[in-house]
C-alpha cells in the first residue's frame, strides 16, 4: 500500500453503491477513494506481494471477483 501501513475497506455511498477505499495509518488525511462506480465493489484483498488487489463486484449483473494492479489505482 501506498504511504505506509494502511487498511482496505468498502464503504457505502448513496450515490454509487459500494465503493473500496484506503486509510493510511497514522495519517491525519480522509481516506482515499480507490474505486468508485455506480456498481458494488466489496470485500478488498491485497495480494501477498501488495502488487495486485482483488475484490468483487455486480458491473456485469452477477457478483465476480475482479483483478486489478494496485499501483496506480487510487484516485486523486
Amino acid at each position: 500500500m501506498p504511504d505506509g501501513p494502511s487498511v482496505l475497506y468498502s464503504e457505502q455511498n448513496p450515490e454509487t453503491n459500494w465503493d473500496l477505499k484506503v486509510m493510511i495509518l497514522g495519517e491525519k488525511a480522509p481516506p482515499r477513494v480507490l474505486l468508485s462506480t455506480p456498481f458494488d465493489e466489496q470485500r478488498p484483498e491485497v495480494s501477498p506481494d501488495g502488487r495486485w488487489i482483488a475484490h468483487t463486484s455486480n458491473e456485469t449483473g452477477r457478483g465476480e471477483i475482479c483483478v486489478r494492479p494496485l499501483a496506480g489505482s487510487f484516485e486523486q
